[in-house]
């Protein structure tokens, strides 16, 4: 048996489909699914059939309430879609081949929220971010400062086996495929598009805290245009590989949530 690769939470049930408190062992007999498990697994955004729910349809839109106050009398439940809140230390770019120089960033801020079951959306906000001359790249008022635009992430295995958390532009983003476009000293502007994938750990486990790691040539995808003079049309040069480094960025949510593999 393989659980499928999700966001989600294991909840206490009877005649339940699970065997452990992580869903990840099928209650089995003989080999075979025999639902006399203690818990059961339910997808983010999933919404499940629960005594003293907060719900009273099977849709969850309605809450059980009286008098205008929840009461959880209802019969179905919502599994949570949390936001969350992530902070890393130095984040390093580097373009292959060396055309542009390497950009080093001081910190990470990143909000999200996890939409689906294997789906989310995330902006970051990258902070101190020089070249290795020291020129500061930004493309806000604040010197320094790397905002992305809205990027799409999806749950993913590699081929080893492992989960990663992959960063794309996608259909929220108003720039399309493009993740983040900034300015430094010494050239006008760069645009950056692709995606990126970041090792998401511990997994099997209900917490409110993960760590994420990317890592040089790991699960990546991204390249970047440079524009070193303004013109009409805005004429870009040619994409150019480009590499991230991030070592254990640490989120957390509001509420408990596992990423089940």
């Amino acid at each position: 048996y393989v659980p499928a690769l999700e966001y989600g939470v294991c909840v206490a049930a009877k005649k339940a489909a699970y065997a452990n408190s992580s869903c990840t062992e099928a209650a089995e007999r003989n080999g075979q699914p025999s639902h006399t498990g203690d818990y059961e697994w339910h997808a983010a955004g999933e919404c499940y059939a629960m005594r003293k729910g907060k719900y009273t349809e099977s849709g969850c839109r309605t809450l059980a309430e009286r008098k205008g106050k929840p009461d959880h009398k209802g019969s179905y439940e919502l599994s949570p879609t949390p936001e969350y809140k992530a902070e890393s230390r130095e984040v390093r770019w580097r373009l292959e081949p060396a055309l542009l120089p390497e950009i080093t960033c001081a910190s990470s801020v990143a909000e999200g929220v996890i939409t689906g079951g294997k789906t989310g959306l995330e902006t970051i906000q990258f902070k101190g971010c020089e070249t290795r001359e020291g020129e500061q790249c930004e493309n806000t008022t604040n010197s320094g400062e790397i905002d992305t635009y809205p990027l799409d992430t999806e749950l993913i295995e590699s081929p080893a086996g492992r989960v990663y958390v992959k960063l794309f532009g996608g259909n929220t983003n108003p720039e399309g495929t493009f993740s983040a476009e900034y300015a430094c000293r010494t050239f006008d502007y760069s645009r950056t598009s692709g995606s990126i994938a970041a090792e998401i750990s511990p997994i099997n486990i209900m917490t409110r805290s993960e760590s994420t790691n990317i890592d040089y040539g790991v699960e990546q995808a991204l390249t970047t245009e440079t524009e070193y003079v303004p013109s009409p049309g805005r004429s870009w040069s040619l994409p150019v590989q480009t590499e991230v480094i991030a070592d254990n960025t640490k989120w957390t949510t509001p509420t408990q949530i596992e990423v089940r593999h």
